[in-house]
């Protein structure tokens, strides 16, 4: 019993690996010309998020995902339960425009997504290739694969 229950501890300490370089590949760059707004994404999403918070929970849009708009709604409702502890992780990361802050958090969360998406292909390829080391070669090639690169 005791054997069985240190190899699931040994698969979940073996899934960190690739799961805190995700994070850590997508939270980089996270504060990256967040208060200029050149993207203009991050304004569509604050919106709508705004409205949900705002009590217009029914958005009629279907330019984008709508899961992420309820996502994004919980994260600025959440921030502004600890406006001083989000107020310092931004400026710590060096952004002081509260619209800057909030897009940060938008930005946020979508990386955090993105990042657990190296827990189920994880799981596939570990399953899939009999072994944990098959599962953290597949986790760390979703991290590090990106969309501009072609592997030849």
């Amino acid at each position: 019993m005791q054997a069985a229950a240190s190899k699931v501890r040994e698969k979940r300490r073996f899934m960190l690996l690739p799961l805190a370089l995700a994070l850590a590949v997508r939270c980089v760059g996270l504060s990256h010309e967040v208060e200029g707004r050149y993207y203009l994404d991050e304004g569509t999403y604050y919106h709508h998020a705004s409205e949900i918070n705002a009590g217009r929970m029914l958005r009629f849009s279907f330019v984008y995902p709508h899961l992420v708009y309820y996502l994004d709604a919980v994260a600025l409702w959440m921030a502004s339960l600890f406006p001083g502890t989000v107020k310092a992780w931004a400026g710590a990361v060096g952004v002081e425009d509260p619209l800057g802050v909030s897009w940060l958090l938008l930005r946020g969360v979508v990386a955090l997504l993105s990042a657990l998406t190296v827990i189920p292909v994880y799981r596939i390829a570990e399953r899939l290739g009999g072994s944990t080391l098959a599962g953290a070669a597949a986790g760390l090639l979703v991290t590090v694969r990106g969309r501009g690169y072609r592997w030849r």
